[in-house]
Parts: C-alpha cells; structure tokens; sequence
C-alpha cells in the first residue's frame, strides 16, 4: 500500500501546468468528496494512479480551482468529474461544471462506504481516501451521470418540502393541544378525535366547556357546518353508529303483510332516513308525517334493526 497516495496539496500551492503535462493529454477522472466547507479532489489516471489530491475550501477557493488546475485539463476535453450526492452542500460545484461542459457523473455514498477495506486494506475512510475511492469507482463503471431536474419536478420537490414543513408544525402544536386540553377540557378528547375539524372550530371559537353550554346552539351549528358528515363520536364504528341511531326512529307506513290496513311503522336507522322521504314524496306525500297525525291506523311498535 502506498502512503503517499492519501496526501493532499493546497489549492494555491498546485502547479496547474506541470499537472497538466503529467497528465499526459490522457482521460483523467476528478473523484470529489463533498463536505461542507473543506473538499478534496484525486486526480487518477487511466491506470488508477494518483495524479494529484487536492483540498480547497468551498466555495472562496472554488474558482480558483476551476480557472486554474482544471482549465488546463479542459482545453485538452479529457477531464470527468465523479462526486457523491451529499445532500446539498455540493451542488454548486455540478452546476458550474455542466456550464463549461464538463462530463459530472455521481457515485452512490453505499458503494463507496462499503468498498472502504477493498482497496487498501484498511477498514478507516477519510476524506482523501474517499476521494480516492470515488474515483476509483468511476473507473470500475458503477457510477451514473449527473442528471439536473427539469423546472416540473423541482417545484414538486419544493412544494413537497413545503407541505412536510407544514405538517411537523401543524403535529407540534397539535401535540401542545392535546397537552392543554387534558388539563382545561379533558372530556373533548374523549367524545370528539383530536384531529377532527369539529374539535379545532369549536376551541378556536369558544376555547372551553363553558363558552360552548351558553352558546350551545352556535356550537352546534358550528361543527355542523365544520363537521358536516365526518362529525361523529371518537373510534365508533358502524355497528356502534346503528346502535346510536335507533333514537332517532323515522315513522314510515308500510302496509302489513296481507297487504291490507292495519298498518303498521317500521324502524329506519338514520342513513336509510333519505331514501324513505323519497319512497314516499314519489307516492304523493309532502314529508313524512308525526305520529301524532296518525288517528284510526293501527300502529304497531317499531320493531327493532
């Protein structure tokens, strides 16, 4: 293993010509590790030699190294740049270097981590030995081109991160809701969710039990209007909501079984309540009637659902 393969050179303190002349007009590969401030860059020939590693400080000594080192190597067309997707901090560099129509190519942070003892032996990474390796792997073909995202999926991108910022507030100050909620109102957790607009509106507009027994009419329209058909008691099923809706009973005649009177009334759940006023508006009647209109009709009790 060679020690001095790792050795790195000051940007300022680099001869770009005599680097260029070693080089040899050949193809030569810049293996990038990206940090957030301090880069280093291998230059590796075709035969995996080490040309030159570099470290500069990103970005105040960045166009000095493009300007200086690698406008040599650009006259001459043979230069490829490979570097790892680190989050952001590296993604000026790509940028300027697809302006001077440089080949950017991009290496998975995996292969590189797993190939740490492939090489040399030794199982440690640092920067320099990253960069290494980077280029390294370009020259063994895993790596892939740079591929910049169309004006489409960068707003995606933007409005995703947006709605994520949105929902880690939005959790926050519901979990801080439910923390003061179980000190001031704890029976509202019970009856409504926490996440339910119903429970939302009414605290926004009432904020405790209190507010809400004045003004229980207002409340009451309020997540009416709110709520509209998602208002309904926390974790009830549907079994549990038929269960609930036998006390509101709707009267619809029907005719007995013999098809003649008596008559007789039939329990009807809350959600079959609309299609019964149709049944009977399409026979003729306006609504359906109270049960007290009902005189001479024997009227059987409801039976249960």
């Amino acid at each position: 293993m060679n020690k001095r393969r790792y050795r790195t050179t000051e940007v300022n303190q680099v001869n770009s010509k005599r680097v260029a002349e070693q080089g040899g007009g050949q193809r030569v590969v810049f293996g990038v590790d990206v940090a957030k401030e301090d880069f280093v860059g291998t230059l590796l020939k075709p035969d995996r030699s080490v040309l030159k590693t570099i470290r500069w400080s990103h970005p105040p000594q960045t166009p000095e190294l493009l300007q200086g080192l690698l406008a040599h190597l650009l006259g001459a067309r043979a230069l490829e740049v490979a570097m790892e997707p680190s989050g952001t901090y590296g993604d000026a560099l790509p940028w300027q270097l697809i302006r001077h129509e440089v080949a950017v190519y991009r290496v998975s942070p995996k292969r590189v981590h797993d190939s740490a003892e492939v090489f040399d032996g030794v199982a440690s990474l640092h920067d320099a030995k990253a960069a290494y390796q980077i280029g390294r792997l370009h020259w063994d073909g895993v790596s892939r081109p740079w591929e910049e995202h169309d004006a489409l999926r960068r707003t995606l991108r933007v409005n995703i991160g947006l709605l994520k910022l949105y929902q880690e507030r939005f959790a926050s100050s519901r979990n801080r809701l439910e923390a003061l909620l179980s000190r001031h109102w704890p029976e509202l957790t019970g009856v409504l969710a926490l996440s339910a607009v119903s429970l939302m509106s009414v605290v926004a507009e009432y904020g405790s039990a209190a507010e809400v027994a004045a003004h229980a009419d207002q409340a009451r329209q309020l997540m009416r209007r709110q709520g509209r058909g998602g208002l309904r008691a926390r974790g009830s099923s549907r079994r549990s909501l038929k269960r609930q809706s036998r006390r509101w009973v709707c009267p619809v005649l029907r005719p007995s079984a013999s098809g003649r009177a008596p008559w007789r009334r039939t329990c009807w759940t809350t959600t079959a309540r609309r299609s019964a006023s149709s049944r009977l508006r399409r026979r003729g009647w306006r609504s359906i009637p109270p049960p007290g209109v009902w005189r001479g009709w024997s009227v059987r009790p409801p039976r249960r659902c």
